[in-house]
């Protein structure tokens, strides 16, 4: 199973490496709306998860996005 940094690596268009935990919507030009509902897609698709509507509004930084899918038991 790829790591959630190679999923929003995939998503945003933009290095693994560029993404470490505090990297957000503001750090990456790529992370608008738009891409953020796609990297809600393709991580239900990817882990095989169902993110709840406040899940996926608090999935802010990278590091959140990370803690959220530990919290729905996937392991990578």
């Amino acid at each position: 199973m790829i790591g959630p940094e190679m999923v929003l690596a995939r998503v945003f268009g933009v290095p693994a490496s560029q993404l470490h935990d505090d990297a957000s919507p503001d750090s990456v030009p790529t992370w608008d709306s738009l891409a953020h509902m796609t990297m809600l897609v393709e991580l239900e698709r990817e882990y095989g998860v169902s993110i709840a509507p406040i899940d996926a509004i608090e999935a802010k930084t990278v590091g959140a996005v990370k803690q959220m899918l530990r919290d729905y038991g996937v392991s990578w």
